[in-house]
């Protein structure tokens, strides 16, 4: 098992009153695509936050590989989300003074990976993912679909075990969201565990398993 909650509860304020998580019991697993499927506002964004460590649970319990990240200090919690986990924004949230290059290397220098490895270790991804020949291009530069890719080879550059993706698709069109679902599809297969939030169809179906979103009425 990646990650595991166990009676969570999440919500916004310090009044703990309408929570938008209550009481979830979840699992995901090597191989497992777990679909987050609902409306926009539904909730689903706040528990992709939640498991990166984002935004802390008022309540119950969230574990990595068997072991309590609940209670983490706010830069454990960073240190561990960056080396466990790959996370895919809905706008991407790429660093529009870095070139897509640097965007992708960002998470092995926050580690204290050598320049020249990180770098190295970013080309090989980016390659992998079909857009090695814009490296050198600013996010204002890329169209929505480069944009995404490079996201995504941020997200993987780190060979996380567990990739949090929020709307993969939401902006893209036929042929690029055609081209994410098969990169997902492929790190399925390479062992990971993946979990989606998406109101998307052609996302949805490559899913093992969906979660309903509103999960409170």
């Amino acid at each position: 098992m990646i990650i595991e909650s166990q009676s969570l509860v999440v919500g916004y304020g310090n009044q703990r009153a309408n929570p938008i998580i209550d009481g979830l019991h979840f699992s995901a697993f090597a191989g497992d695509i777990k679909i987050l499927w609902g409306p926009s506002g539904s909730g689903k964004t706040t528990l992709l936050n939640s498991l990166a460590g984002f935004i802390k649970p008022w309540s119950g319990m969230l574990a990595y590989r068997g072991h309590d990240i609940t209670d983490l200090t706010e830069s454990a919690t960073a240190d561990f989300r960056n080396r466990n986990i790959g996370m895919i924004h809905q706008s991407f949230n790429l660093i529009p003074a870095f070139s897509a290059r640097m965007n992708v290397a960002a998470p092995l220098l926050i580690a204290g990976g050598k320049s020249k490895n990180s770098l190295d270790a970013a080309d090989r991804i980016m390659d992998s993912l079909g857009i090695s020949h814009r490296k050198d291009a600013r996010p204002s530069e890329l169209s929505g679909g480069e944009q995404q890719r490079v996201a995504l080879a941020r997200a993987l550059v780190n060979e996380p075990d567990l990739l949090l993706a929020d709307e993969p698709t939401g902006n893209l069109d036929e042929h690029n969201s055609q081209k994410i679902l098969g990169i997902l599809a492929d790190q399925r297969d390479r062992g990971r565990a993946i979990i989606i939030a998406t109101h998307d169809p052609r996302v949805a179906g490559i899913g093992t398993d969906t979660l309903v979103f509103p999960l409170v009425s």
